[in-house]
Protein backbone atom coordinates (compact mmCIF):
# COMPACT_ATOMS: atom_id res chain seq x y z
CA UNK A 1 0.00 0.00 0.00
CA UNK A 2 1.66 3.23 -1.28
CA UNK A 3 0.26 6.63 1.47
CA UNK A 4 -0.46 9.31 -0.73
CA UNK A 5 -1.93 12.72 0.44
CA UNK A 6 -3.04 15.28 -1.53
CA UNK A 7 -5.61 18.24 -0.43
CA UNK A 8 -7.07 21.30 -2.38
CA UNK A 9 -7.94 24.27 -0.12
CA UNK A 10 -10.56 26.64 -1.18
CA UNK A 11 -10.30 29.20 1.66
CA UNK A 12 -9.16 32.17 -0.80
CA UNK A 13 -10.96 35.28 -1.58
CA UNK A 14 -10.94 36.92 -5.29
CA UNK A 15 -12.91 38.93 -7.51
CA UNK A 16 -16.66 37.95 -8.37
CA UNK A 17 -19.22 38.81 -10.78
CA UNK A 18 -22.40 39.48 -9.14
CA UNK A 19 -24.34 36.10 -10.93
CA UNK A 20 -21.27 34.12 -9.65
CA UNK A 21 -23.07 33.24 -6.23
CA UNK A 22 -25.78 31.20 -8.17
CA UNK A 23 -23.03 28.99 -9.72
CA UNK A 24 -21.41 27.96 -7.07
CA UNK A 25 -19.39 25.48 -8.38
CA UNK A 26 -17.72 23.27 -5.98
CA UNK A 27 -14.41 21.25 -7.14
CA UNK A 28 -14.01 18.26 -5.89
CA UNK A 29 -10.73 16.16 -5.71
CA UNK A 30 -10.76 12.23 -5.23
CA UNK A 31 -8.14 10.04 -4.56
CA UNK A 32 -8.50 6.11 -5.17
CA UNK A 33 -6.40 3.45 -5.09
CA UNK A 34 -7.03 1.14 -7.90
CA UNK A 35 -8.97 -1.89 -6.00
CA UNK A 36 -7.99 -5.07 -6.14
CA UNK A 37 -10.93 -7.40 -7.26
CA UNK A 38 -12.70 -6.46 -10.49
CA UNK A 39 -16.49 -7.30 -10.72
CA UNK A 40 -15.79 -9.60 -14.28
CA UNK A 41 -14.64 -13.02 -13.11
CA UNK A 42 -14.99 -12.88 -9.31
CA UNK A 43 -16.64 -15.59 -6.82
CA UNK A 44 -20.26 -13.76 -6.64
CA UNK A 45 -20.83 -16.20 -3.83
CA UNK A 46 -18.18 -14.29 -1.26
CA UNK A 47 -19.24 -10.90 -2.00
CA UNK A 48 -21.82 -9.13 0.15
CA UNK A 49 -24.84 -7.38 -1.20
CA UNK A 50 -27.14 -4.47 -0.17
CA UNK A 51 -30.60 -3.79 -0.32
CA UNK A 52 -31.13 -1.22 -3.48
CA UNK A 53 -31.87 2.69 -2.79
CA UNK A 54 -35.67 3.52 -1.77
CA UNK A 55 -35.75 5.28 -4.81
CA UNK A 56 -34.67 1.96 -7.19
CA UNK A 57 -37.69 0.80 -9.60
CA UNK A 58 -36.72 -2.96 -9.02
CA UNK A 59 -36.11 -4.76 -6.25
CA UNK A 60 -32.71 -6.37 -7.57
CA UNK A 61 -29.64 -6.97 -5.21
CA UNK A 62 -27.05 -4.59 -5.43
CA UNK A 63 -23.36 -5.71 -5.07
CA UNK A 64 -21.48 -3.79 -2.40
CA UNK A 65 -18.89 -2.04 -4.44
CA UNK A 66 -16.53 -0.58 -1.80
CA UNK A 67 -16.38 -3.64 0.54
CA UNK A 68 -13.25 -3.95 2.51
CA UNK A 69 -11.79 0.11 1.35
CA UNK A 70 -11.08 2.57 3.87
CA UNK A 71 -11.83 6.19 2.59
CA UNK A 72 -10.82 9.60 3.86
CA UNK A 73 -13.64 12.15 3.41
CA UNK A 74 -12.95 15.78 4.19
CA UNK A 75 -16.02 18.31 4.86
CA UNK A 76 -18.19 14.98 5.65
CA UNK A 77 -20.03 16.52 8.39
CA UNK A 78 -22.66 17.65 6.36
CA UNK A 79 -23.71 18.41 2.83
CA UNK A 80 -22.37 16.48 -0.07
CA UNK A 81 -19.37 15.09 2.32
CA UNK A 82 -22.38 13.60 4.43
CA UNK A 83 -24.03 12.07 1.99
CA UNK A 84 -20.95 10.60 0.71
CA UNK A 85 -19.99 9.06 3.78
CA UNK A 86 -23.78 7.45 4.00
CA UNK A 87 -23.43 5.93 0.92
CA UNK A 88 -19.61 4.87 0.60
CA UNK A 89 -20.45 2.79 4.43
CA UNK A 90 -23.43 1.76 2.75
CA UNK A 91 -21.63 0.02 0.25
CA UNK A 92 -18.96 -1.47 2.59
CA UNK A 93 -15.82 0.93 3.01
CA UNK A 94 -15.16 2.06 6.83
CA UNK A 95 -15.18 5.99 6.27
CA UNK A 96 -12.87 8.81 8.34
CA UNK A 97 -14.65 11.89 8.35
CA UNK A 98 -12.32 14.99 8.67
CA UNK A 99 -13.81 18.61 9.34
CA UNK A 100 -13.84 21.51 11.81
CA UNK A 101 -17.49 20.63 12.73
CA UNK A 102 -17.17 18.53 15.52
CA UNK A 103 -20.31 18.38 16.64
CA UNK A 104 -21.97 17.58 13.53
CA UNK A 105 -19.07 14.91 12.74
CA UNK A 106 -19.56 13.37 15.87
CA UNK A 107 -23.44 13.24 14.65
CA UNK A 108 -22.77 11.70 11.90
CA UNK A 109 -20.47 8.89 12.96
CA UNK A 110 -23.74 7.92 15.30
CA UNK A 111 -26.32 7.65 12.20
CA UNK A 112 -23.63 5.52 10.74
CA UNK A 113 -22.19 3.46 13.63
CA UNK A 114 -18.65 3.68 15.27
CA UNK A 115 -17.80 0.56 13.96
CA UNK A 116 -17.26 1.81 10.39
CA UNK A 117 -17.08 5.34 10.65
CA UNK A 118 -14.89 7.85 12.87
CA UNK A 119 -14.28 11.35 13.02
CA UNK A 120 -11.12 13.20 12.95
CA UNK A 121 -10.85 17.52 14.01
CA UNK A 122 -9.06 18.74 10.47
CA UNK A 123 -8.46 21.73 9.24
CA UNK A 124 -7.75 21.55 5.76
CA UNK A 125 -6.25 24.91 5.35
CA UNK A 126 -3.28 23.39 8.04
CA UNK A 127 -1.36 20.96 6.14
CA UNK A 128 0.33 19.58 9.22
CA UNK A 129 -3.43 18.55 10.73
CA UNK A 130 -3.99 17.08 6.90
CA UNK A 131 -0.76 14.97 7.68
CA UNK A 132 -1.80 13.93 10.94
CA UNK A 133 -4.91 12.91 10.35
CA UNK A 134 -3.73 10.84 7.09
CA UNK A 135 -1.26 9.23 9.39
CA UNK A 136 -3.95 8.37 12.39
CA UNK A 137 -5.86 6.65 9.14
CA UNK A 138 -3.49 4.51 8.33
CA UNK A 139 -2.00 3.60 12.22
CA UNK A 140 -5.61 2.94 12.31
CA UNK A 141 -6.52 0.92 10.07
CA UNK A 142 -3.43 0.10 8.72
CA UNK A 143 -4.75 1.40 4.49
CA UNK A 144 -5.85 4.11 2.76
CA UNK A 145 -7.95 3.47 -0.32
CA UNK A 146 -9.58 6.44 -1.29
CA UNK A 147 -8.87 10.21 -0.38
CA UNK A 148 -12.55 12.57 -1.27
CA UNK A 149 -11.32 15.88 -1.04
CA UNK A 150 -14.58 17.66 -0.55
CA UNK A 151 -13.74 20.21 2.41
CA UNK A 152 -14.44 23.90 0.99
CA UNK A 153 -16.18 27.29 1.55
CA UNK A 154 -18.51 29.61 -0.41
CA UNK A 155 -17.98 33.15 -0.84
CA UNK A 156 -19.96 35.58 -2.46
CA UNK A 157 -19.14 39.38 -3.56
CA UNK A 158 -21.52 42.18 -4.42
CA UNK A 159 -19.12 43.65 -6.38
CA UNK A 160 -20.12 44.34 -10.01
CA UNK A 161 -18.14 43.84 -13.47
CA UNK A 162 -17.55 48.02 -13.19
CA UNK A 163 -15.88 47.52 -10.42
CA UNK A 164 -13.86 44.20 -11.22
CA UNK A 165 -10.51 44.89 -10.49
CA UNK A 166 -8.55 43.21 -13.71
CA UNK A 167 -5.10 43.21 -12.21
CA UNK A 168 -6.81 39.98 -9.93
CA UNK A 169 -8.72 38.31 -12.22
CA UNK A 170 -5.31 36.13 -13.11
CA UNK A 171 -5.84 34.74 -9.42
CA UNK A 172 -9.64 33.69 -10.00
CA UNK A 173 -7.98 31.78 -13.28
CA UNK A 174 -5.40 30.39 -11.50
CA UNK A 175 -7.57 28.74 -8.74
CA UNK A 176 -9.86 27.29 -10.52
CA UNK A 177 -7.55 25.66 -13.05
CA UNK A 178 -5.61 24.89 -10.06
CA UNK A 179 -8.11 22.13 -9.47
CA UNK A 180 -8.44 20.34 -13.23
CA UNK A 181 -4.92 21.18 -14.03
CA UNK A 182 -3.43 19.17 -10.96
CA UNK A 183 -6.28 16.40 -11.11
CA UNK A 184 -5.15 16.23 -14.68
CA UNK A 185 -1.55 15.83 -13.89
CA UNK A 186 -1.41 13.58 -11.00
CA UNK A 187 -3.74 10.83 -12.61
CA UNK A 188 -0.98 10.52 -15.26
CA UNK A 189 2.00 10.45 -12.82
CA UNK A 190 0.44 8.25 -10.50
CA UNK A 191 -1.16 5.64 -12.65
CA UNK A 192 1.85 3.59 -12.77
CA UNK A 193 1.55 2.95 -9.40
CA UNK A 194 -2.36 2.03 -9.87
CA UNK A 195 -3.84 5.30 -8.64
CA UNK A 196 -6.30 7.29 -10.07
CA UNK A 197 -7.41 10.74 -9.58
CA UNK A 198 -10.66 11.80 -11.19
CA UNK A 199 -12.64 15.05 -10.45
CA UNK A 200 -16.06 16.21 -9.74
CA UNK A 201 -18.12 19.81 -11.08
CA UNK A 202 -21.31 19.89 -9.57
CA UNK A 203 -23.28 22.73 -9.68
CA UNK A 204 -25.18 24.52 -7.05
CA UNK A 205 -26.63 21.94 -4.67
CA UNK A 206 -28.90 21.62 -1.85
CA UNK A 207 -26.96 21.89 1.04
CA UNK A 208 -26.70 23.82 4.50
CA UNK A 209 -23.70 25.67 3.18
CA UNK A 210 -25.66 27.01 0.37
CA UNK A 211 -28.83 28.13 2.44
CA UNK A 212 -26.82 29.63 5.29
CA UNK A 213 -24.92 31.35 3.07
CA UNK A 214 -27.63 33.09 1.15
CA UNK A 215 -29.85 33.01 4.74
CA UNK A 216 -32.60 30.76 3.01
CA UNK A 217 -34.32 28.04 4.02
CA UNK A 218 -34.06 24.76 2.31
CA UNK A 219 -37.14 24.67 0.22
CA UNK A 220 -36.20 28.31 -1.30
CA UNK A 221 -32.55 27.05 -1.70
CA UNK A 222 -34.28 24.13 -3.97
CA UNK A 223 -35.68 26.87 -5.98
CA UNK A 224 -32.59 28.04 -6.52
CA UNK A 225 -30.86 24.99 -7.54
CA UNK A 226 -32.73 23.86 -9.84
CA UNK A 227 -31.10 22.91 -13.12
CA UNK A 228 -32.10 25.05 -16.26
CA UNK A 229 -31.71 22.17 -18.04
CA UNK A 230 -33.95 19.85 -16.46
CA UNK A 231 -37.16 20.69 -15.47
CA UNK A 232 -38.70 20.43 -11.95
CA UNK A 233 -35.06 18.83 -10.68
CA UNK A 234 -32.81 20.08 -8.01
CA UNK A 235 -29.49 18.83 -7.69
CA UNK A 236 -29.01 17.47 -3.96
CA UNK A 237 -25.71 15.98 -2.49
CA UNK A 238 -27.20 12.29 -3.01
CA UNK A 239 -26.98 12.96 -6.58
CA UNK A 240 -23.28 14.50 -6.25
CA UNK A 241 -22.66 11.25 -3.93
CA UNK A 242 -23.90 8.78 -6.40
CA UNK A 243 -20.93 10.50 -8.93
CA UNK A 244 -18.45 10.05 -6.39
CA UNK A 245 -19.38 6.45 -5.65
CA UNK A 246 -19.07 6.11 -9.20
CA UNK A 247 -15.19 7.82 -9.82
CA UNK A 248 -14.15 5.34 -5.96
CA UNK A 249 -15.57 2.33 -7.10
CA UNK A 250 -14.28 -0.16 -10.14
CA UNK A 251 -17.28 1.15 -12.03
CA UNK A 252 -14.65 3.58 -13.26
CA UNK A 253 -11.76 1.40 -13.11
CA UNK A 254 -10.47 2.21 -16.60
CA UNK A 255 -11.23 6.47 -16.05
CA UNK A 256 -8.66 8.48 -14.47
CA UNK A 257 -7.59 12.09 -15.33
CA UNK A 258 -11.29 12.81 -16.27
CA UNK A 259 -13.54 15.88 -14.74
CA UNK A 260 -17.34 14.87 -14.24
CA UNK A 261 -20.01 17.27 -14.43
CA UNK A 262 -23.15 17.19 -12.42
CA UNK A 263 -24.86 19.55 -13.64
CA UNK A 264 -27.87 18.39 -15.01
CA UNK A 265 -26.06 19.78 -18.79
CA UNK A 266 -26.06 23.49 -17.94
CA UNK A 267 -23.02 24.01 -18.96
Amino acid sequence: MIPVELSITMKHNFPHLHWIFLKLVAFIFILVKRMTVAYHGCDCKNQRYILPHNNMSTPTLQLKKLEGKVAIITGGASGIGEATALLFSTHGARVVIADVQDEKGQKVVESIGSNTCSYVHCDVADEQQVLAMVEWTLKTHGQLDIMFANAGIVSQSDQTVLDLDFSQLHHLFAINHAVLGLMRCAGKQLGEHGIRVNSVSPSAAVTPMVWNQFKITAEEAEEVCQLSSLKGKALKANNVADAVLFLASDDSSCITGQDLLVDGGSR
